[in-house]
């Protein structure tokens, strides 16, 4: 198979969802892993995340990919999964350790694109993970400059905050009990699910 072909091929399995033939193509061109091949100009990674392929971001992960590349516009896939608002394509990337503090060209963290893009569950989990929020008055300047005034930013605000105050207090309250962190997500969960769109 010719390179093209190969990263066509590599393109479908994505977005069919097929594992096996990832694995094939993977095994036999392992460069292709991190490489910008994607007709879209993306990494395989960043590609199943704006795909929204969260099986394929597992997959991927797991195979090491590197969640921390940055593409010509200075996202990552992490920014990627948080401007769209892919919650379950965050929450993998976000275990797997990919970065949190970088930013897209215009100094926006994944936080930020969250809340920027209406994509507040997204904010919630990253809110709820120790991301910090700017001030508020910045947010309502972003939202306004983007034609979104109707947005009640006092209120999203108010109610990520308190979504922190209350990680903390299961924070504390799991290590009174030395629970798992993975019984923390799944309480975290609810405090954020009111939030989907």
């Amino acid at each position: 198979m010719g390179s093209s072909i190969v990263k066509d091929k590599l393109h479908e399995s994505i977005l069919s969802c097929n594992k096996k033939l990832a694995s094939e193509i993977l095994d036999k061109h392992p460069e292709l892993l991190d490489e910008i091949c994607m007709p879209e100009e993306t990494t395989p990674l960043a590609f199943a995340v704006t795909k929204n392929q969260v099986e394929m971001v597992r997959f991927l992960m797991s195979r090491k990919a590197d969640a921390d590349i940055k593409l010509h516009d200075g996202e990552t896939a992490m920014l990627i999964a948080s401007q769209l608002g892919h919650l379950e394509s965050l929450q993998v990337l976000f275990g797997r350790h990919a970065e949190t503090n970088d930013c897209d060209a215009e100094g926006n963290t994944a936080l930020d694109l969250a809340v920027l893009g209406g994509h507040y569950h997204c904010a919630a989990f990253l809110y709820s993970k120790g991301m910090n929020l700017k001030n508020k008055e910045l947010y309502e300047e972003r939202l306004r400059s983007r034609g979104q005034e109707d947005v009640d930013i006092d209120s999203i605000y108010t109610k990520l905050l308190s979504i922190g105050q209350a990680r903390k207090s299961l924070l504390e309250a799991c290590q009174t009990k030395n629970e798992e962190s993975e019984d923390l997500d799944i309480k975290n969960s609810n405090l954020f699910h009111e939030f989907r769109d």
